[in-house]
């Protein structure tokens, strides 16, 4: 993750011992042709209104497209263009799809591409009622942003930009009589391409009497809109403002009655009475105090499913009123149902990772400091959220840790991790916890979406860190603060902004509407918006949940595709948890005899890696090996449009289907050495010819110590006895190692 004191992270591809498949091309010009090309059609624009599109391919092609028209002299390939919604005139243009990929052939017919852009029919309908026939109403419809409409009868609003928009009402006269709006204020949200509707409604007032209504109630437990649609997660404590408005001035102070029901039970399960905040009630709504609110702490026990609420002021008639039928909220009279909802605990497992020597900075005294704002701002219940810290720290072969990530080192230990924790099998997130020599640069990154993440161990920010990436695990992508790469086109909020309030429910603070977006990279007040909100809340209702079923014997096969390149790291015998690909994708994994013969093939399509020029996808599953068909597993492949990434077992290949015994009979000698260095740390020298990954384990606990590279690597073991399994591409090879 980077914000403005983080530069954007550039993520290469590493070079490992992999066969990938080339594409050659060239020749005189009777030769067939070699490239390609593409046509590329835009509509729905307004004239003149440059579009937006990214069209990427192989080889790190990239360019920036803005209208109709051709591109040739292209590599035959596979290409993604990827289109982003413009503004112009005041409305905003979406694509119809957001991102499509082509295969460019080699040849003289260009390939046909369609970009359709329409507009976002953005629209407020404004229904005022109440008033005598030939009487107009006065309205006026504003937002932040410059937009000012002046309304007198029921209209509809289009064209609109999406934002805040607030609809403030004054009194009309017609005749003798003097007609009080209900709500002289209130605040609507518009979203892109959707409709949202409002009511005015006029009655007649009785001269020098006072009217009081609620104007309406909110319930944040981080992030609401004033007409309370985010949901909330049960068991989790809330806050209760209610808003209520009186129609002139005045210096009356009534309490409000709050009664919460479960179900259809007509008894209440808890009332409240809440004090006036001040000495009189106000004329309009006001949401950036606290004081100009009845307000009420609902706790954890009483956020339950089935929720229902209703509430009025001044209950005991103790204030004359003009009007004292419209004293309740909902204006019906009857229970308003919340949509309270269980979410599953969130189980994260901090590990300590030594990357060049340099130790990541989480302990028992501070690993709960670094989920402070996850449990605060994220759909979790804060007293489920359930922090373990990994004893025994892991050792990455990644290079140092840059704050530029030049050397792609970050992207290292992010695959590596997640290796660690498809061979561990919890099911719990993994969050690396790493140390850096630097203060300003690359601090996190992640997967969107996934369950693991990668951050730095400097405290405070640190803890931002977390949420941010975690936030990539739970789907989110940027909000467009300070132009990160791979933002959210349908996020609602100009500038990244958080667009509603939000509070702090412990400290009972408030976050202004205009605070940024946790997952923009702006500096500043941060919070989230109710549109990550709601989001992540989806998403995790949606992917927790899942048994993780008892370990058994499985293949660990790993490695990830950078701009279309793949890489495939050394397969490892292991047990633990089967985990096949969940999704189906692009990417096809097989594995293979000597003879060619395919023994399982699983489609996958990986894991999206945040924070990156070109995209990144990381792979991590433990194939089930079950049957006398692994016996004859000699080859692992993965295929993905023009490129492939391949690994062999030479013994595997050499003894041609004779069995395993054939085979250990064949493998060569890891010729291993292990020496205490400084007292804590051990280095492992091996036969890499041979064995170029070995995967290093704690005996006594059967903790991964490293996913070791090269045939040298120092590991923080401390002296430990080792287990180690030394991976020749394919097959694996077992020893037991006591450091001298």
């Amino acid at each position: 993750m980077t914000r403005s004191f983080r530069r954007a992270a550039r993520f290469l591809a590493f070079a490992f011992p992999v066969a990938l498949a080339a594409c050659s091309g060239g020749g005189d010009p009777l030769s067939p042709p070699t490239t390609g090309g593409v046509a590329l059609t835009v509509s729905g624009l307004p004239g003149g209104t440059a579009a937006s599109i990214a069209m990427t391919g192989p080889g790190g092609f990239s360019r920036a497209l803005t209208a109709s028209g051709t591109v040739d002299g292209l590599t035959p390939g596979s290409y993604t263009l990827t289109a982003a919604s413009v503004s112009a005139g005041g409305n905003t243009y979406a694509p119809a799809t957001a991102s499509q990929t082509v295969d460019v052939p080699a040849s003289t017919s260009r390939v046909q591409v369609t970009v359709a852009y329409a507009q976002l029919n953005s629209q407020i309908v404004l229904t005022l009622s109440g008033l005598p026939g030939g009487t107009n109403g006065s309205v006026l419809v504003t937002n932040g942003s410059g937009f000012s409409q002046a309304v007198t009868a029921t209209t509809t609003l289009t064209g609109l930009v999406p934002g805040i928009y607030t609809i403030a009402a004054s009194s009309v006269t017609s005749g003798a009589n003097t007609y009080a709006p209900s709500p002289a204020s209130q605040q609507v949200q518009v979203t892109a391409g959707q409709s949202t509707s409002a009511t005015v409604s006029y009655a007649m007032s009785v001269p020098g009497t006072v009217n009081l209504v609620i104007d309406g109630l909110t319930i944040t437990q981080s992030v609401q809109t004033y007409d309370d649609t985010v949901p909330l997660v049960a068991n989790r404590d809330a806050y209760l403002r209610v808003f209520v408005r009186a129609d002139q001035a005045n210096t009356v102070a009534p309490a409000v009655r709050v009664r919460l029901y479960q179900g259809a039970n007509p008894t209440p399960v808890a009332t409240y009475t809440l004090p006036a905040p001040g000495a009189s009630v106000p004329m309009t709504v006001d949401q950036g105090t606290l004081g100009s609110s009845w307000n009420q702490l609902i706790p954890a026990a009483q956020m339950t499913a089935g929720l229902r609420i209703l509430a009025d002021v001044d209950p005991g008639n103790g204030v004359p009123e003009s009007n004292e039928a419209d004293n309740s909220y909902p204006s019906s009279g009857l229970q308003e149902a919340l949509d309270v909802r269980a979410v599953a605990a969130f189980n994260i497992n901090l590990v300590p990772v030594i990357v060049k020597g340099r130790t990541g900075n989480v302990t028992p005294g501070n690993m709960n400091q670094f989920v402070v704002t996850l449990s605060k701002v994220m759909p979790l219940q804060p007293s489920a959220v359930n922090v373990t810290l990994r004893a025994t720290p892991y050792s990455s072969s990644a290079d140092t840790l840059k704050y530029d990530n030049s050397n792609g080192a970050w992207g290292t230990v992010l695959s590596e991790l997640f290796a660690l924790q498809q061979a561990e099998g919890t099911g719990k997130y993994f969050y690396g916890v790493v140390n850096t020599s630097y203060g300003s640069g690359v601090a996190g990154i992640g997967y969107v979406p996934g369950k693991a993440a990668v951050g730095w161990d400097r405290l405070p920010s640190g803890d931002g860190v977390l949420a941010h990436e975690i936030g990539h695990n739970f789907s989110l992508s940027h909000a467009p603060c300070n132009n990160p790469g791979g933002t959210d086109p349908l996020f609602p909020y100009s500038g990244g902004t958080i667009g509603v309030w939000g509070l702090d429910v412990g400290s009972l603070t408030l976050k202004s509407p205009s605070s940024f977006d946790l997952m923009g990279y702006c500096n500043g007040t941060q919070w989230i918006s109710d549109y990550h909100y709601q989001k992540a809340l989806n998403y995790r209702q949606n992917t927790t949940g899942t048994v993780i079923a008892g370990a058994q014997s499985g293949l660990l096969v790993w490695g990830r595709i950078v701009n279309g390149a793949v890489t495939l790291e050394p397969a490892f015998e292991i047990s633990a948890p089967a985990s096949v690909p969940a999704r189906r994708g692009p990417y096809v994994l097989e594995g293979l005899d000597d003879g060619g013969t395919i023994l399982f093939s699983y489609p996958f399509e990986g894991e999206l890696v945040a924070d990156q020029d070109v995209e990144q996808r990381q792979f991590a599953f433990v194939i089930p090996l079950a049957g006398t068909s692994t016996d004859r597993l000699a080859r692992l492949r993965v295929q993905g449009g023009s490129r492939t990434a391949e690994r062999s077992s030479a013994a595997a290949m050499a003894v041609r289907g004779r069995g395993v015994a054939a085979l250990r009979h064949q493998q060569p000698l890891p010729d291993r050495q292990a020496r205490t260095v400084g007292g804590r740390m051990v280095r492992l020298q091996w036969n890499a010819a041979a064995y170029p990954m070995a995967l290093v384990r704690d005996a006594a606990t059967g903790d991964i110590l490293s996913f070791a590279r090269s045939g040298d690597a120092t590991i923080g073991a401390g002296g430990r006895e080792l287990d180690i399994t030394f991976s020749d591409g394919v097959r694996s090879r077992q020893e037991q190692v006591t450091p001298q």
